[in-house]
């Protein structure tokens, strides 16, 4: 501030000096007032105005200190060219009254206003401080008056466009004898953002420092940044770089509504100033937000909450990675000034120190809880192991004591003695609980191993506090320093249980192997490689081999060569192994024999396999009892076909006398008609209709016996129930004729149609006929009356039989068995095969008493046909 030292003035007047004072001559200090003065009265004149009274200053051109002044230059010149060149603000004020004399040219760049204002009433300039400064700049000019001292003070100045500018204002130089000041005013706005701006990071980095929560240091930053930056708001949002998405993270002045609104946004080209900043990884400003393309999918959003800009700073990581952005939002549309960039580039680089240091205490923190868990874990599990081992884990010096220095619990359950009596042999020492036989031979091999810096494990008994010896397994190594033996570590397990298991085990073997030896089968064993690792005595004695021939791989070479494959396979190869059964041939000093092999897999307790075992068993005479009763067998079934055949042979002899009995019956009447010369051309074609009709029905039997006797069932049809009991009846009409039955037929309520095979029909209404003539004609003559009734009833056809006979001459439970009559001259096989057509067509046959005497045989079929299509009408 070089011309700050021109507003020395009065003669007579000495202010006090600068630190480095610097002296002018008397006629410069006169001009600087000059050309104040002249200047505040050039302006009073214009306005019309009576212009303060100039004072009088000398113009002696005298020497000072005895040398000659030099040739005068014209000081108003000089001075206005420097005074209004200066980015200082200089006056001049009377202070009675308070009135600018003079401002300078810096006044309108400072304070944004024409210097006119400064002019205007006393003190008016006061009225463009900012109002929490106004009163106390009022209260210290007030002093200044009183006192005339030179004075410094700082406060700020409110712009028309309501910026705020710090200012430094200085009274430097007054006369009460003329009732002048002189003084200076300077802009120190950007030294106090800068100190502002230091500040803060300061404070920030201080914050950071001191491990304070991250959103609390970006919290402060915000706040200060908009503190430093004038009219503007700030924001931090951080980027997800998993999802892509932007997280809000401090916004103090933004409306809530609109950091709710953003957070979770996707970043891209075109997402407004943060988003496309951590998109692009650079410095994005937006001057405009109404008319800029990137806040076209926000621009509503934005004008809801009063944003015009928006200038957006990417925080880049150490490494390069965008970890957010740093915005400030101006009240005005306007780009920002070099400063203001500064600005957010100094916040971008708080923000990612304080980023990048919270990720990595982050990451420190979760590897030290980590390290905390795991530390607990292991020591948690250390404690239950050495908790749950059934023994004692221990560590003890190597001496003829074995002086313990560490020894777990388990001590008390295998000595009785608890385990603190132990350490450092304050009670008692470890080798007083062997038992004496023992210790030479548990030093000897522990001496051994600690030589040959191994491991070493051996097995001792130790004596309990009741006098119990009990077997214990120690395991246990040393640890060395400096060359010689620091400690020895190890654990001791109770193996008493294990030693008398392992003892009961040999005992079971040897029980085993004299059972096994007296068994009367073969009993064998394998390992899980084919050979044997037992056979009993019963394998020699069928094969006339020692046993030692048959452990190992030999016990199959008395095998066939194709079952010695087949058997090795079965106990090697299966996988998982599973239980077999095989039959070998197995060459014995008899001569070949057949052996069944039946074989189960063995494993241990974590079930790794240990082989088959097996037993052997000769069948040989059981194959040839089975092969014996197979060929009786065979004899059996031959007789049993013959019978069959024969039975068959009866029932075709029984169905086809009846049809072929008729056909005789037809052929006697026609000879006997024609050789009298009553048989008419008609009465014989129907004669011979009706014995090629009984012919053909014949000849059905036969087939249909035949698909019987083969196993199939007859293929079934349609018929008229009605004209079947018809042709029926013809059948058996000569007969009956001869007899003197008198027959009547109840047709009328018999369906049009039967899903039944026609010719079965027959046969059984046939069979009942024949069966009720047959008895009738043992009855008088005026006895002798049959019924046949046809009728439909729930889905089933009805057909029944009546006649007034003597009644049932047979037990009612073999009346429909094969081969049953009352009969002299009877097969007994009419009723079984009417039963079996009835069945085939699964229906039922029953006998009922008729009344008063006589029998009723019923017949059901059922009507619902079966799937047969209708027949064509």
């Amino acid at each position: 501030m070089p011309t700050a030292i021109f507003f020395i003035f009065m003669s007579g007047f000495s202010p006090p000096p600068p630190a480095d004072p610097i002296r002018f001559p008397e006629q410069v200090v006169q001009r600087v007032l000059y050309v104040a003065i002249s200047r505040r009265a050039r302006w009073l004149i214009d306005r019309g105005e009576q212009p303060v009274t100039r004072p009088a200053f000398s113009d002696s051109a005298q020497a000072v200190d005895g040398a000659a002044r030099p040739a005068p230059i014209d000081p108003a010149v000089l001075v206005e060219s420097l005074v209004e060149q200066s980015a200082l603000v200089l006056f001049v004020v009377s202070v009675d009254p308070w009135r600018t004399l003079y401002v300078s040219r810096a006044f309108e760049r400072v304070w944004g206003r024409p210097r006119e204002v400064a002019y205007a009433a006393p003190g008016s300039w006061t009225e463009y401080v900012h109002e929490d400064d106004r009163q106390r700049v009022r209260e210290i000019c007030a002093h200044i008056t009183a006192t005339l001292e030179p004075f410094e003070f700082e406060y700020r100045v409110v712009r028309p466009d309501g910026s705020i500018r710090w200012v430094r204002d200085r009274i430097v130089a007054g006369s009460r004898e003329h009732g002048f000041l002189v003084g200076m005013v300077e802009d120190i706005t950007d030294a106090r953002r800068a100190d502002a701006l230091l500040a803060a990071q300061r404070e920030c980095l201080e914050h950071i420092a001191r491990g304070r929560p991250v959103a609390a240091c970006l919290d402060l930053l915000t706040r200060s940044i908009e503190a430093i930056a004038d009219r503007t708001r700030a924001s931090v949002l951080l980027l997800d770089a998993d999802t892509g998405r932007v997280r809000h993270a401090s916004a103090p002045s933004l409306p809530d509504e609109y950091a709710r609104a953003i957070d979770g946004l996707c970043i891209g080209p075109r997402a407004g100033s943060c988003g496309t900043a951590m998109h692009r990884g650079e410095r994005v400003v937006v001057s405009d937000i109404a008319t800029d393309p990137l806040w076209d999918d926000y621009r509503e959003l934005a004008d809801r909450h009063g944003l015009v800009a928006c200038w957006s700073q990417p925080i880049i990581a150490s490494d390069g990675r965008v970890l957010g952005t740093f915005a400030l939002y101006p009240s005005d549309r306007r780009g920002p000034s070099d400063e203001e960039i500064r600005l957010l580039e100094s916040a971008a680089d708080v923000a990612a120190i304080a980023l990048e240091r919270a990720e990595a205490t982050g990451a420190l923190e979760r590897r030290v809880r980590q390290s905390l868990r795991d530390l607990r874990a292991g020591e948690e599990r250390f404690r239950s192991i050495v908790q749950s081992v059934p023994g004692a884990v221990y560590r003890c010096e190597m001496d003829r004591d074995w002086t313990m220095r560490f020894l777990s619990d388990g001590a008390e359950i295998l000595t009785g003695y608890p385990a603190d009596e132990f350490i450092d042999s304050r009670v008692r020492s470890w080798a007083s609980v062997i038992v004496e036989e023992d210790r030479a031979q548990v030093e000897a091999a522990v001496e051994r191993a600690v030589a040959r810096e191994q491991p070493f494990t051996l097995e001792y008994r130790v004596r309990r506090r009741d006098g119990e010896v009990r077997w214990v397994y120690e395991q246990g190594r040393a640890t060395y320093a400096d060359g010689g033996v620091l400690w020895l570590d190890g654990v001791i397990l109770d193996v008493t249980v294990e030693r008398e298991m392992q003892e009961a085990i040999r005992e079971s073997e040897r029980r085993f192997r004299v059972l096994a030896d007296q068994a009367p089968m073969m009993i064998w064993l394998t390992r899980p490689d084919g050979t044997c690792e037992f056979c009993n005595r019963a394998w020699s004695g069928l094969t006339g081999r020692a046993e030692r021939d048959l452990t190992g791989p030999g016990w199959l070479d008395a095998f066939a060569p194709a079952d010695r494959a087949r058997l090795l396979e079965l106990v090697t190869r299966q996988n998982p192994p599973a239980p077999f059964q095989l039959e070998c041939r197995l060459a014995t000093p008899l001569g070949d024999r057949t052996v069944l092999i039946r074989g189960a897999p063995r494993a241990d307790s974590d079930a790794e396999p240990l082989g088959y075992v097996g037993v052997a068993s000769d069948i040989t005479d059981l194959r040839e009892a089975q092969r014996q009763a197979r060929e009786r067998d065979a004899q059996l079934a031959r007789a049993e076909h013959l019978a069959a055949v024969g039975e068959m042979a009866s029932a075709l002899a029984h169905e086809l006398n009846q049809p072929l009995a008729a056909i005789s019956n037809f052929a006697t009447g026609a000879s006997m008609r024609a050789a009298s010369g009553e048989l008419a051309s008609g009465d014989l074609a129907r004669i011979l209709r009706e014995i090629a009709g009984l012919a053909q029905r014949g000849g059905a039997l036969i087939h249909r016996v035949r698909e019987q006797a083969r196993g199939r069932t007859p293929a079934g049809g349609w018929v008229r129930p009605a004209e079947a009991v018809e042709r029926a009846w013809r059948s058996v009409e000569h007969d009956a004729a001869r007899v003197g039955v008198r027959a009547r037929f109840e047709l009328d309520r018999a369906p049009q149609r039967a899903p039944i095979d026609g010719v079965q029909l027959e046969q059984i209404i046939v069979n009942l006929l024949r069966n009720a003539i047959d008895e009738l004609a043992q009855c008088p003559h005026d006895a002798r009356d049959l019924a046949v009734s046809v009728s439909e009833a729930g889905g089933r056809l009805r057909l029944e039989v009546r006649d007034t006979g003597r009644g049932l001459q047979l037990d009612a439970d073999r009346l429909f068995q094969p081969f049953q009559t009352s009969k002299a001259e009877g097969m007994g096989l009419g009723l079984a095969i009417t039963r079996s057509i009835v069945e085939s067509h699964g229906g039922r046959i029953a006998w009922t008493p008729a009344e008063p005497t006589g029998s009723c045989f019923t017949v059901e079929l059922p009507l619902d046909g079966r799937g047969r299509p209708e027949p064509a009408t």
